[in-house]
């Protein structure tokens, strides 16, 4: 991963659900499916050990933890860290062989990684699924055969499945590197949505020199955002009107052959593009450096809007709950080549679930059972949403879901001070689109309260970018060789780290793109470039062919 690389913020879209049945397992995960019913044939119940994040005693006292209890005829005891310490603590754990039965890291940014899948997998430290999906869960079943992408994802190359993960359709974060413009400073100066890079620049001019704020200043920001979230970075958006920027990797591939873009005299010439818009004053210069807490105080500047324009997932990573209503996606730039192209993320299911060589032959059919509980589409909406009455309810008649569709079910609103209700684990495991567009969201895309914010996003990525992906993307899960996996994770670094230092040179002036250009990429040589393809393409034709 590449060192700017962190969590893709996706906007708390189901906030009501979040603050109805109480979060306890933190991270974006996913779940469901039906199970049988014992998973022992005698009455004792069956202790299952699981490390996860989150709170031992809010996990435990669940009514979801107790529902599987009873349903499978188990005793859950949970082991815990802290989402910050989950991931050492979970090293730690597979280090000494002191681990539990079931290992569910649950965190949408530091899954399991697939080196660390097959590694321990060959070793005999996660126990093949294969043959426990087939006798005793028949939802996960399904869904391998159904959903390739799934497939692809859990089954390594030696053929076993040794992990299983989230399912987590979320339609908004398959293009995370949006751009986002002030419409209301559009309508007052009378600009049209810009469609072209040159259009775009001028827009910024504008902004820069139009006073759209009215305040008589010219304390205007054309275009901000951060350099440590995912999809704030403004490159992205921008540099993909001349050539593929994945804001990771850093590939092109066409024909199933990966490629580098960061070198190419395409991503040349978006750097040029780049570097004028910073000579301008159009870009603001903390951008660069900034993290996502300064970035806010730009969006929330107190009195007059000063954000004309930023580089976001969403709105509400860089304003509040009332300004982000003043923002409006942009449809990608169409580039000199005559493409419009966004950077696409198609979802993928991350390594979150995987049982040890620790478990009993009964503790893992119930582990397995469990898991396709939460696969089920009565288990889906149980593990996330709460009890129906409770938390959730049937949607009436007028209440629309996203798309248009009629919904099938809403939320039931709490007062704000109400205790939380404790009946999920706060999971989104299994949650594919058809799930998302069944909830019932505001109309008004643009509630003060929040409460169609979901629906905003579904409606710019629907409108604006889907249709805009490339014809092949590279997939989010590689499987790398682990006698490789250190070699390319030095090579990546180092090679994403050059390509960003000097990306900013450029961009400010503190490298002449004309005269350093050719000395830039020689350097690639020294850094492995070559390497560095070669076991990334080895990975993508184990994962792809």
């Amino acid at each position: 991963m590449g060192q700017r690389k962190k969590m893709r913020k996706s906007m708390l879209t189901t906030a009501a659900v979040a603050l109805g049945s109480g979060l306890l397992l933190t991270g974006c995960a996913s779940g469901g499916s039906q199970s049988g019913s014992s998973s022992s044939g005698s009455d004792q119940p069956v202790t299952l050990s699981i490390f996860t994040p989150g709170t031992k005693s809010l996990l435990q006292s669940s009514s979801f933890t107790k529902l599987m209890d009873k349903k499978l005829n188990v005793n859950i005891q949970f082991q815990v860290a802290s989402q910050d310490a989950a991931t050492e603590k979970q090293q730690l754990l597979l280090s000494s062989g002191d681990y539990p039965d079931v290992i569910m890291p649950i965190t949408w940014n530091d899954p399991i990684s697939q080196t660390d899948v097959l590694k321990y997998g060959q070793e005999g430290v996660f126990i093949p699924l294969n043959q426990l999906i087939d006798q005793y869960a028949p939802h996960i079943k399904k869904l391998l055969q159904t959903n390739k992408y799934f497939k692809e994802d859990v089954t390594a190359p030696d053929g076993n499945i040794y992990s299983l993960g989230e399912i987590n359709e979320c339609y908004h974060c398959q293009f995370p590197d949006k751009m986002w413009i002030n419409q209301t400073w559009l309508k007052k100066l009378g600009l049209k949505m810009p469609k072209t890079p040159a259009q775009f620049e001028q827009v910024l001019e504008a902004f820069k020199n139009d006073d759209p704020n009215g305040d008589g200043k010219k304390d205007e920001i054309p275009l901000s955002g951060a350099n440590t979230l995912s999809g704030t970075h403004i490159d992205v958006f921008l540099m993909n009107a001349f050539i593929a920027d994945d804001d990771d990797y850093y590939f092109t591939v066409n024909n199933d052959k990966l490629g580098f873009a960061a070198n190419q005299p395409q991503w040349k010439e978006g750097l040029e593009y780049l570097h004028s818009l910073y000579a301008k004053g159009l870009i603001d210069p903390a951008a660069i450096t900034q993290d996502g807490t300064a970035y806010q105080k730009e969006g929330e500047h107190a009195g007059v809007e000063i954000l004309g324009a930023g580089a976001a997932e969403h709105p509400a990573e860089f304003t509040d709950s009332t300004r982000y209503k003043d923002y409006v996606a942009v449809p990608p730039l169409t580039g000199p080549n005559g493409k419009s192209y966004a950077n696409y993320v198609p979802w993928n299911a991350p390594a979150d679930f995987v049982i040890t060589n620790k478990a009993s032959k009964q503790e893992a059919i119930a582990a397995i059972k469990l898991m396709d509980y939460i696969y089920s589409p009565q288990g889906m909406i149980r593990s996330q949403y709460g009890v129906e009455g409770t938390d959730w309810e049937t949607a009436g008649a007028k209440d629309v879901a996203l798309g248009g569709h009629k919904a099938l079910y809403k939320m039931i609103t709490r007062p704000a001070n109400a205790k939380p209700t404790n009946n999920t684990w706060g999971l989104e495991w299994y949650k594919p689109t058809g799930m998302r567009k069944s909830w019932a969201y505001n109309t008004n895309a643009n509630a003060a309260d929040g409460s169609g914010y979901e629906r905003k996003l579904f409606d710019a990525t629907e409108e604006d970018y889907m249709g805009h992906q490339r014809p092949e993307v590279v997939p989010q899960s590689l499987w790398i060789d682990p006698s490789q996996a250190d070699e390319a994770s030095l090579l990546q670094t180092n090679i994403t780290n050059y390509v960003q230092q000097n990306m900013y040179q450029f961009i400010t002036g503190a490298k002449n793109i004309n005269k350093d250009w050719n000395a830039y990429v020689a350097g690639f040589n020294g850094l492995g470039l070559s390497k560095y393809l070669q076991i990334y393409q080895n990975a993508y034709d184990q994962t792809v062919k």
